[in-house]
């Protein structure tokens, strides 16, 4: 046997409410490596010896199901002596173990689900789902695999509840969609000054350092972690302190009844430290590799500013018609033409510009019968 076990103070409250019946469903987006796993287990094993019932795992792929089932949840099982007895022997022929279930001693069952292969949904009933990484699941033909896995636990009505988890990757991806549903949230942290409020990135101060290839990169030795309210830098140890005490808040009053929603990024973590962060987002900036600095250290979706799509509407309502290629702005200092090449045509923008603004002077159309041969009329 080894140490008693000691769940961080932001791991407390999740696995909490998993008891309370008014909970329907739980959301957890967060960073890799700080929440997700140690919430599932928790809830699972809790089940397994206090409340047994048919339960559901799922991943977005058989290898991750294996990952999480061989790696995670029965070594853990092994070393417990409450737990271990519960779980039939893999070597027992009268039980149904295989790689999509495991049966308990009292007959209630572990079902390991893929969640991309909606198939395996069908034909199963039990009180409690618990899903893992589905913003790596795709929507088919036959469904949102999310909303198929909570099917199975239609028949339990008040006792059900699923509890989804997944590290983000886009904006409205699955697992922010459940995120923006429930009451979201938040860590929130107390300074010394008295100030409540979460860690947020942009609370995070660095110089850059020029590498010998001309770019420059931050600089993991001048990190700093300021007091958004007293301006005043925090040190390791108390922010350590702060994240010991801080508490879970509800962000929103908008969200599904039952849904409650966790979000959390490494900044909390007691096992890192935010020069560590520091470096993984100079790695992430030299390698143009923001999502997985957002994604896997932030635990929040990633939105490339530059590949937005443009709100038409606010486009529109900054068009002006007081300049054209007859009436060209006298502080124009340049003008370019750019051509697209299309079998029937050929599309031309005229564009102007000087040091603040440019102007779209024109676009035109020139059909011909073949654009892509010089000859063309």
């Amino acid at each position: 046997m080894g140490l008693d076990w000691v769940p961080f103070s932001f791991q407390r409250e999740p696995m909490d409410i998993a008891q309370q019946r008014s909970t329907k469903k739980i959301v957890l987006q967060s960073c890799s490596q700080l929440l997700k796993t140690t919430i599932l287990q928790s809830i699972s094993f809790h089940l397994m010896a206090n409340n047994p019932c048919n339960f559901a795992f799922g991943s977005s792929s058989e290898a991750e199901v294996k990952k999480f089932k061989d790696g995670k949840f029965l070594p853990a099982i092994e070393t417990s002596e409450v737990l271990k007895p519960l779980v039939t022997d893999k070597n027992d022929k009268n039980a149904a173990n295989n790689a999509k279930q495991t049966q308990m001693v009292n007959g209630t069952f572990v079902y390991w689900l893929n969640l991309n292969t909606p198939g395996n949904l069908r034909g199963i009933t039990c009180r409690v789902v618990l899903l893992d990484e589905v913003s790596n699941v795709g929507i088919t033909e036959e469904g949102n695999p999310i909303k198929l896995a909570e099917a199975r636990t239609s028949t339990f009505g008040d006792d059900a509840l699923v509890v989804i988890s997944s590290t983000p990757l886009y904006k409205d991806d699955l697992i922010n969609s459940e995120y923006n549903l429930s009451d979201k949230r938040r860590w929130f942290v107390t300074h010394t000054c008295g100030h409540e409020y979460t860690f947020e990135w942009e609370q995070v101060a660095f110089e850059y350092k020029q590498l010998e290839n001309g770019r420059a990169i931050p600089d993991s030795t001048t990190t700093r972690l300021i007091c958004p309210h007293c301006q005043e830098e925090i040190d390791e140890h108390t922010r350590h302190q702060m994240i010991d005490n801080g508490r879970w808040i509800a962000t929103s009053t908008d969200g599904d009844p039952g849904v409650v929603g966790y979000q959390i990024s490494r900044m909390y973590s007691p096992l890192n430290t935010i020069s560590e962060m520091v470096s993984k987002f100079a790695d992430a900036l030299y390698n143009f590799n923001l999502q997985t600095f957002y994604n896997n250290e932030l635990g929040l979706p990633y939105e490339d500013e530059y590949a937005k799509e443009l709100d038409i509407l606010r486009l529109e309502s900054l068009r002006e018609d007081e300049f054209n290629l007859h009436k060209i702005p006298e502080s124009t200092l340049g003008i370019t033409i750019a051509v697209d090449q299309q079998l029937d045509r050929l599309e031309a923008t005229v564009l102007g510009f000087d040091e603040k603004n440019i102007y779209v002077l024109g676009h035109e159309f020139f059909y011909g019968h073949d654009c892509t041969k010089i000859e063309s009329q």
